[in-house]
């Protein structure tokens, strides 16, 4: 979508009563417009939280910019912070561009600074090599660091078993992270003396689609209610009151709950980095 298109849908959700935008992905700092978009997002009428989710290796240089166009808040996703699995996991990327951009996303003084991590077991089991140097992140860094669970989407659906594992074992690992109530749909917990905190999101253990009220617009114009749903609606070319019905009736439908246990798999037709998270 043009960065029009993008800000007339902003505008028409606003109308409707969302509060809270968020630019995700894929990268969105790859859009040469995203500085535009995020001013834009920010001075709607009715928007109060404008978001960022990217895997942080364009920040470095876009941080300030992006804070003093209006962006409130950056998650980052980084799912491990040994350089050499890093770079596996990102097909040759290097660890320290992502690092660079959480220091910058932190001089830059974010609210609620988070960092996304799939949890991924190994054998069924919690890796501890990848998962305790993402919790000791906390200690000294000011930082919610979320332990999202594997969901069967895309390539992952044909993973072996021992990958997708409940969030609760984490907690069996690391007997020393205490509650420390809910942020959103994530339950937060924090090991005493660490500035940071832990959070659990749980979609496929404690499924938590009853107070899921999002819906997703894709890059190419196309609104997803859910997340895991095949179901999309195009919103280019419609006029104002148009663009408003459609998406109104797609709200009333949205679906009441996501079947990735039922069916082992997403329905969603796309890879996450199609639809963002």
């Amino acid at each position: 979508m043009s960065t029009d298109e993008v800000l007339n849908i902003i505008q028409t959700f606003a109308e409707l009563g969302v509060e809270k935008i968020r630019f995700t992905g894929g990268e969105p700092l790859l859009r040469k417009d995203i500085v535009p978009l995020i001013q834009g997002a920010s001075q709607t009428d009715g928007i109060h939280s404008v978001c960022l989710t990217t895997n942080g290796v364009l920040l470095k240089d876009q941080a300030e910019t992006l804070k003093k166009a209006g962006l409130d808040r950056v998650n980052i996703s980084l799912d491990t912070v040994d350089p050499e699995t890093y770079q596996t996991l990102t097909r040759n990327g290097d660890l320290e561009d992502t690092l660079s951009g959480f220091k910058a996303a932190q001089k830059a003084d974010f609210n609620d600074l988070k960092i996304n991590a799939v949890l991924i077991g190994k054998d069924g089991k919690v890796d501890l090599e990848t998962v305790g140097p993402l919790i000791e992140l906390t200690k000294e860094n000011d930082v919610c660091v979320r332990f999202i669970e594997l969901m069967p989407m895309g390539a992952c659906a044909g993973w072996d078993s021992g990958c997708f594992i409940k969030s609760d074992l984490l907690l069996d690992a690391f007997p020393a992270l205490e509650p420390a109530g809910m942020n959103g749909v994530s339950r937060v917990y924090k090991i005493p003396g660490y500035r940071g905190t832990i959070g659990l999101i749980e979609p496929m253990s404690h499924k938590f689609c009853s107070e899921c009220n999002r819906v997703r617009v894709t890059a190419d114009g196309n609104l997803k209610t859910c997340l895991h749903s095949a179901d999309e609606i195009n919103l280019r070319g419609l006029e104002p009151e148009s663009l408003k019905a459609v998406i109104t009736e797609a709200v009333k439908q949205k679906p009441a709950s996501h079947h990735l246990i039922e069916d082992g798999k997403s329905s969603t037709g796309r890879n996450m980095n199609q639809i963002g998270g």
